[in-house]
């Protein structure tokens, strides 16, 4: 089984799929790292160069998320242990 790990491993970062892998973990995590309440108003729709876009159901919203966005690109840190992202733009 360890053998299968590595291969796979191995594989993944040879056909460059690594950071994709990354950043679909990362988008997958919005609804736990944001909670329940921004969740149901809000999307994390892509990942581009270390930028999560966000899209955000009505501008009253995403002006309060554009306000906490230091706070939860900090908890996106702190949750999901990855500093891959770098910045948030709220959509």
């Amino acid at each position: 089984m360890k053998a299968l790990e590595q291969f796979l491993n191995r594989l993944i970062k040879e056909l460059g799929y690594e950071k994709r892998l990354e950043y679909q973990r990362l988008l997958d995590a919005w609804p736990q790292v944001v909670g329940e309440r921004i969740a149901g108003v809000s999307k994390a729709e892509r990942i581009q160069n270390g930028v999560m876009v966000v899209k955000v159901e009505s501008p009253v919203w995403r002006n309060e998320l554009a306000l906490e966005k230091e706070r939860i690109l900090r908890l996106i840190q702190e949750k999901t242990g990855s500093k891959a992202i770098v910045d948030i733009r709220f959509v």
